[in-house]
Parts: C-alpha cells; sequence; structure tokens
C-alpha cells in the first residue's frame, strides 16, 4: 500500500508534471503602437541649394535657391512605407497607415505613440532627361517629433541628416522618390536612437 502512495506522489510531483506546468502560456505585454503621423516638407526654411541639370550628358548647370513652396503636406503613401521599414528592427508594432487608412484612430485613445517629421531638403543636384529619367543626389534634414499619446506631450525632438542617391539614370524613380529616400536614410538613424529604443517594449 505504502509503494502504491509513493507511486501516485511521484506521478503528481515528478518531471511530468513539472513539464506539463511549463506549458502553460505566459500572458504576453501588450505592444507599444507606433505611426507616422504627419510629413511637411518645408522648403522655406530648409533654404534649399543646389543645381538642375538637363540631357543625356547633363552638360548645362542651372544653380538655384529654393525658398518658393514653404510648408506643405507631402504624399504620406511613399514615407509611411520607408517608416515602418526602419523601424522593423525596434520592439515597436508600428501602424502602417498606407495599407488601412484608419489604422491610428482608435491608438490615440490606447496610448503609444505619433511621429511627426518635417523635411527639410538641404541640397539637391539633379539631372533630368526629356524623357523623365533622373539620377542625382539630395540631403535632407529630418526633425522627428515624438508624441507621448498619454501625457499629450513631445517626449522626444531630434534632427538627423539623411541622404540618397542615384548614380545612374532611371526610369522608375523621380525627385519625390529621391527626397524619400533620403527621409528613409534619416529614418533608420531615428529608430536607432537610444531615446526612442528605451520606449520600446
Amino acid at each position: 500500500m505504502r509503494a502504491f502512495m509513493l507511486m501516485i506522489a511521484g506521478l503528481l510531483l515528478g518531471p511530468g508534471h513539472l513539464a506539463h506546468a511549463q506549458e502553460v502560456p505566459v500572458a504576453e505585454e501588450p505592444p507599444v503602437i507606433m505611426r507616422l503621423n504627419k510629413v511637411v516638407l518645408d522648403t522655406e526654411a530648409a533654404n534649399t541649394t543646389g543645381s538642375v541639370k538637363t540631357g543625356t550628358l547633363c552638360v548645362s548647370s542651372d544653380k538655384f535657391t529654393w525658398n518658393g513652396f514653404g510648408e506643405s503636406g507631402v504624399v504620406h503613401g511613399p514615407y509611411q512605407r520607408r517608416f515602418v521599414k526602419a523601424m522593423e528592427v525596434t520592439g515597436f508594432k508600428v501602424l502602417d497607415g498606407s495599407k488601412n487608412l484608419f489604422a491610428g484612430a482608435a491608438a490615440n485613445e490606447d496610448g503609444g505613440y505619433a511621429v511627426g517629421v518635417i523635411l527639410l531638403p538641404r541640397t539637391v543636384e539633379i539631372c533630368l532627361t526629356m524623357g523623365g529619367r533622373i539620377k542625382g543626389r539630395v540631403v535632407s534634414d529630418v526633425e522627428f517629433q515624438l508624441f507621448d499619446n498619454t501625457t499629450k506631450q513631445v517626449a522626444h525632438a531630434v534632427t538627423y541628416s539623411g541622404s540618397a542617391e542615384y548614380p545612374k539614370f532611371r526610369d522608375d524613380a523621380n525627385f519625390g522618390t529621391l527626397l524619400a529616400d533620403s527621409f528613409a536614410d534619416a529614418a533608420g538613424k531615428f529608430a536607432a536612437d537610444p531615446a526612442v529604443l528605451s520606449r520600446a517594449p
């Protein structure tokens, strides 16, 4: 009888019981939401300089200072996609507004972060052909503002320089993609910012 009781106790407290206990799933913490809220192109404050050349030989060199458009919104989708890609290395759950136009509406009430961007193209050196192909280089300063939806305050503001270059003519790109790619370069630096990563789960 005693041996039988010991056998029962072994079954209850033995490795099989412990293994079963370890299989109980641990509740996961909710993700920390981040979304790109707005991108503003500010060419007036940027005081952009550079040159625009034309033709396949890029022989002309028209120097310019671009300060006429002031602040304007930009097409959000290309910047959103680049932002999502840059933030993949962090622990944030980034809402992709290019696929869901109302993805950020609920997130504002539940905490998380929104990011506002001011894009300041400093240097533009491009060459355009009559066929619409482009090559060249853009250097931009990109100001990131990290807004805490819980405290309703800007928790962190930082500016990073970003650059993009198309060394050969491309017919699948334009000046807008060059600007967006300079943003992508700066967004990668924002994603590695210690003040940003400290807020990730």
